[in-house]
């Protein structure tokens, strides 16, 4: 067994924290297997108690001060965080000098992104120190870019030892794609977020959310993003406003850093569409009591999604063990079937969702058996299971050839 072998030192690296509470989770889910985790990220400076209150410290020798300024101006907390960046980087380096990591697991590269190497030259230096380098595909491109950084990504992805992705639909195409050997491609499931805490009285959750109790809700909930469909659900909303006067659709979250505009797009197309008094928007970061506010209340929640690589909200849905609607694409076929555990549709397709939104708030049976099947989903992708399978794939780096 994985937990009988010496404990590895892993490096979990992800700086200016991207996936915060992926990179969480995974990294509690790893220590309580065994293995030795430095936490390689600074503080998440939306949720700034989030990883301490879970008892993980940044690596101690990273300086850590940023995200417990004030938050504004915006562009001097920015400037702030490339300089810790930078600082941090050059830390590590002279760090992994004296003591290299048998494993640097990356789970974002925010610098590469932005067009700055600096990451890539610490990864250098870690390898040349003995370190396995090993990358977590969470987005297989950037969304909404067509293949226009298809190359750049190439040759990030080549950097690597071995790619961890969530779903056999992308270890093809990084294979196909990418030219990645298979071999060094590992497909690991995304475990559920925000569990362990649920709010059990829907009535209670819809009256902190400032509807009234029994209110039909239907939840969109993620980063905002234009590749996320809420222009799609919103079309499909006037179908289901028209039958269901008193159903309610909320849409909660921040705008992408990268579509700073679409927030804007989506409250135009309410107004024009006259759906103001049965949506409502909430563009900001919701802290995770709120956002479990937003699911307990919820009847169903919908992900109709134009592309995806993996998804953090589906699986804080399926985790919340709520009533899923979700459009057909590849990484979703492989979690959910249509039917069994959510309700599936085509993208693009309105009248379709709409009739599949009306179908589960009409259906009290239905939508109680799709949570059940949620819950189980969840239960399989659970992070015990992750963590063991990750370190066992972790091990069979040491022997291999550089």
């Amino acid at each position: 067994m994985a937990t009988s072998l010496a404990p590895l030192r892993i490096f979990l690296l992800d700086l200016l924290p991207t996936v915060p509470y992926y990179a969480a989770a995974l990294a509690l889910a790893l220590k309580q297997a065994g293995a030795s985790v430095t936490f390689g990220l600074t503080t998440y400076w939306l949720d700034k108690d989030h990883f301490r209150a879970r008892g993980l410290e940044p690596a101690p020798c990273l300086v850590d001060i940023a995200a417990l300024l004030p938050a504004r101006p915006a562009w001097l907390r920015r400037l702030l965080k490339l300089a810790e960046a930078l600082a941090n980087l050059l830390i590590l380096a002279v760090c992994w000098t004296f003591r290299p990591q048998e494993i640097v697991h990356v789970q974002f590269l925010s610098l590469w992104l932005r067009g700055m190497p600096f990451e890539l030259w610490l990864l250098t230096w870690a390898r040349r120190r003995g370190s396995r380098l090993v990358y977590t595909v969470h987005d297989l491109l950037p969304h909404d870019t067509g293949r226009r950084h298809f190359t750049r990504y190439a040759r990030l992805y080549s950097h690597f030892d071995a790619l961890i992705c969530h779903s056999e639909s992308v270890r093809s195409r990084l294979h196909e794609e990418f030219s990645i050997p298979l071999e060094r491609i590992w497909v690991l499931p995304h475990g559920p977020l925000f569990r362990g805490s649920e709010i059990a009285d829907s009535s209670l959750a819809l009256t902190r959310l400032g509807y009234a109790p029994g209110t039909e809700l239907v939840l969109w909930q993620g980063i905002i993003h234009p590749y996320k469909g809420v222009l799609f659900l919103l079309d499909a909303w006037v179908q289901v406003a028209a039958q269901r006067p008193h159903a309610r659709l909320l849409i909660a979250g921040i705008p992408a850093a990268a579509a700073p505009d679409h927030a804007v797009e989506i409250t135009n197309r309410i107004a024009q569409l006259g759906l103001a008094e049965s949506v409502r928007s909430d563009y900001r970061y919701l802290p995770e009591e709120e956002l479990q506010a937003c699911y307990a209340a919820a009847a169903v929640v919908v992900y109709p999604y134009r592309e995806i690589s993996t998804s953090g909200a589906l699986m804080t849905g399926l985790g919340q063990g709520k009533a899923v609607i979700a459009t057909r694409l590849p990484a979703f076929d492989e979690i959910l079937t249509n039917g069994e555990n959510a309700l599936l549709v085509d993208f693009g397709d309105a009248d379709a969702l709409a009739a599949a939104i009306l179908r589960l708030l009409d259906d009290a049976a239905l939508r109680h058996r799709l949570e059940q099947a949620a819950r189980a989903e969840a239960d399989r992708r659970g992070w015990e299971n992750i963590a063991l399978r990750t370190l066992d794939h972790y091990r069979s780096l040491k022997g291999a050839p550089s």
